[in-house]
């Protein structure tokens, strides 16, 4: 047979039980407003950076690096060609894809910045873009923009002796 328990270790114990349920019942809700909040910080983040991919300097550093990665959508949808283009957009992906793929398999990491003043006239913009490989010599270039219906980088002699365009 079991020791008597005395009073006041029951009342510890029920204090205890009345502790642990109030905290069971708040927990649902402290995960909800986390949740919330996560969700509330996630879509201004996405917010931001959309909206800053929508101006020249945001699209022409999308540009310049959806092309050293090798992302062809985002390459093709941040960019228009200076002269109508005679290859198909496979081949032009395929073509993108080998570049890429030489780049990474040299294993050098390149810093990708705006530098200077964007110069904006209407629908046209200029944007200075560096391009900084680890343990080389950064080059900076020019790059030419147009806004059609979204700012897009101009694949001309300048933008394509930066990046080498395939």
């Amino acid at each position: 047979m079991s020791p008597p328990v005395s009073e006041r270790q029951l009342a510890g114990e029920r204090k205890n039980e009345a502790r642990t349920a109030r905290q069971v019942r708040r927990t649902p809700v402290v995960v909800l407003g986390l949740l919330v909040v996560l969700t509330f910080a996630v879509g201004i983040t996405a917010a931001i950076d959309l909206r800053r991919l929508d101006t020249p300097a945001g699209a022409a550093q999308g540009w310049v690096t959806a092309r050293l990665s090798g992302d062809c959508a985002r390459y093709r949808l941040l960019s228009t060609p200076d002269e109508p283009e005679s290859r198909g957009e496979q081949q032009l992906c395929d073509d993108l894809a080998d570049v890429a793929r030489e780049r990474l398999a040299a294993a050098v990491r390149t810093r990708v910045r705006v530098v200077g003043d964007v110069v904006q006239e209407g629908g046209l913009a200029r944007v200075s873009v560096e391009l900084a490989p680890e343990g080389g010599t950064a080059v900076v270039k020019q790059l030419r923009l147009v806004e059609r219906d979204r700012w897009r980088v101009v694949r001309d002699a300048a933008a394509c002796e930066l990046v080498r365009c395939p």
